[in-house]
């Protein structure tokens, strides 16, 4: 009994000791828990963007070069297609789009870089043109065009491509024309012939100027390469007859009358038969040769013919004084008693005696040279 009461004392006091133990431990702090993986940085947490949000703040700021090289890590790899799709029709819309001056440069530019990377897209190139249309700048549009129709000839129907060319060319080659620029017109003629040449439309222009400038080798030299069928028989019949003429009438008058540049005209001088020497501008499209009233009054022999004539001038319609002169020499060839009209000619300056018309100029068979600066005559 007495061992038994001195086990329970024992088993209590065991009891009791493990208890405060359990207290001590639950009162200690536990020993901070460390990451064993190494620490970053904070910008080691930043996300980067996507290529569309990279590619719409390059598109936002105008960085072409950005632009594209977003464009071209989506594109080139081909993983992603319909990312590209959208990307490109977003730089091919993008001068459509624009509306201000500065909007339009910018597509411009960027239009410009991605053609340069990527020549084979033909809407771009057209879409290039469009631009530089809208900005006026002829001469860009222009080669955005003929660069498309660099790809078109590779393809199968290059038509359509020719078709917008000419639209273009035959526009900026009739301003050129229109204010005497020869050698513009001839000049955007061969840039379509040295992407295109079986385009026997513009060797046949390119031949048309060159006769008119006086170059007949050079013109007879283009029209010898369009083969029969390739252009209209009729005309180029017509054009072959002309050099002919042109060849022939040079080798009967080979040195011609001197020309003097004046503005966009020629000036010839002709002879009167008391020796004086008159400067007339050259006007083939003038029906008449007309004098200044100065000049009549100092010739000897001159008559006032009875009646008066209606005139054609820049300022409408005139009534005008006729008069003969005794004589009047070009070259060689003398005209006898011509009859000539009698006009102020304002604005053509003091230097200037009067115009030279088709009236004395349809007597002869006559080219003009500009080449050489000569009015080759012969009867």
């Amino acid at each position: 009994m007495v061992m038994l009461r001195w086990l329970l004392v024992l088993l209590i006091g065991v009891a009791a000791g493990w208890f405060l133990r359990g207290w001590q431990f639950a009162a200690e702090p536990l020993p901070a828990m460390t990451d064993p993986r190494p620490s970053l940085p904070p910008a080691a947490f930043v996300v980067e963007p996507g290529p569309w949000q990279a590619f719409e703040a390059a598109m936002a700021a105008g960085d072409a070069e950005a632009v594209i090289r977003v464009y071209g890590n989506v594109a080139d790899p081909g993983r992603e297609p319909e990312l590209t799709a959208r990307m490109r029709e977003r730089i091919l819309n993008h001068g459509r789009l624009a509306t201000g001056r500065k909007d339009l440069e910018s597509a411009l530019t960027l239009l410009e870089r991605y053609t340069f990377y990527y020549h084979r897209d033909m809407e771009a190139h057209y879409r290039l043109a469009e631009a530089a249309e809208r900005l006026g700048r002829g001469q860009v549009a222009l080669e955005a065009l003929l660069a498309a129709l660099d790809v078109a000839l590779t393809g199968p129907d290059p038509e359509p491509a020719r078709q917008r060319v000419a639209a273009l060319v035959d526009a900026l080659a009739a301003g050129r024309l229109a204010i005497d620029d020869r050698a513009g017109a001839m000049a955007l003629y061969q840039a379509v012939l040295d992407r295109d040449p079986l385009n026997h439309r513009y060797r046949f222009l390119l031949a048309t100027q060159l006769e008119a400038a006086g170059d007949l080798r050079a013109a007879r030299r283009e029209l010898e390469q369009i083969p029969l069928g390739g252009h209209d028989a009729v005309a180029m019949a017509a054009l072959a007859q002309r050099i002919s003429e042109s060849g022939a009438l040079a080798d009967r008058f080979a040195d011609g009358l001197p020309l003097t540049r004046f503005g966009e005209h020629y000036l010839v001088e002709v002879t009167l038969d008391d020796g004086q020497d008159l400067r007339l501008l050259l006007d083939t499209g003038a029906t008449r040769t007309v004098l200044r009233p100065r000049v009549v009054a100092n010739v000897p022999g001159a008559q006032r013919l009875p009646d008066r004539v209606r005139i054609g001038t820049a300022n409408g319609v005139v009534s005008a004084s006729r008069y003969q002169l005794p004589g009047v020499t070009l070259g060689p060839f003398r005209i006898d008693a011509p009859e000539l009209v009698v006009l102020d000619l304002d604005g053509l300056g003091s230097g200037v005696d009067g115009l030279l018309g088709l009236d004395l100029l349809g007597r002869f068979d006559y080219r003009i040279d500009p080449g050489r600066g000569r009015l080759l005559l012969a009867r």
